[in-house]
């Protein structure tokens, strides 16, 4: 069994053990656009993690072999303009730098992601989108209600 395919598994595993420790009963997550297979720039969300399933992963698709991926969040969707790549305007505003990740040679790249809780009662809608700063290119947007 290849690397790659052992990572994976051992994702999905150790997301099925902490699923169970956690309640996902309000928690919802959905990916706007296109899918994996339509072989466009795709951050698609995997299983939820930690005994409060607040811990996330995420999958980056058909991003540049070997390029960088940020990967952004915010609380509202709207037009955001960048520094890094000036031309693309973003679908969150205001937005945060959540992670910065390297694309594999198929490119593909995992983001480990904890949603925070901001507000009291702890819910509240989330959005998520990655940046592919070879291509100056942005993902699908996705969106998190807790």
């Amino acid at each position: 069994m290849s690397k790659v395919k052992r990572f994976v598994l051992s994702l999905f595993l150790f997301s099925f053990l902490f699923c169970m420790l956690g309640d996902s009963s309000q928690a919802q997550i959905r990916s706007k656009g296109p899918g994996p297979s339509s072989g466009i720039f795709t951050l698609t969300p995997l299983l939820p993690i930690g005994p409060s399933q607040n811990v996330h992963i995420y999958r980056v698709f058909n991003a540049t072999p070997g390029g960088t991926i940020y990967i952004i969040s915010g609380f509202e969707e709207g037009g955001s303009n960048n520094i890094i790549c000036p031309e693309l305007v973003l679908d969150i505003h205001p937005f945060i730098l959540e992670d910065t990740l390297t694309a594999n040679r198929y490119g593909h790249a995992y983001a480990f992601i904890r949603f925070p809780r901001p507000t009291p009662t702890g819910h509240g809608t989330f959005f998520m989108q990655a940046i592919d700063l070879e291509e100056c290119e942005k993902s699908n947007l996705t969106e998190y209600d807790f």
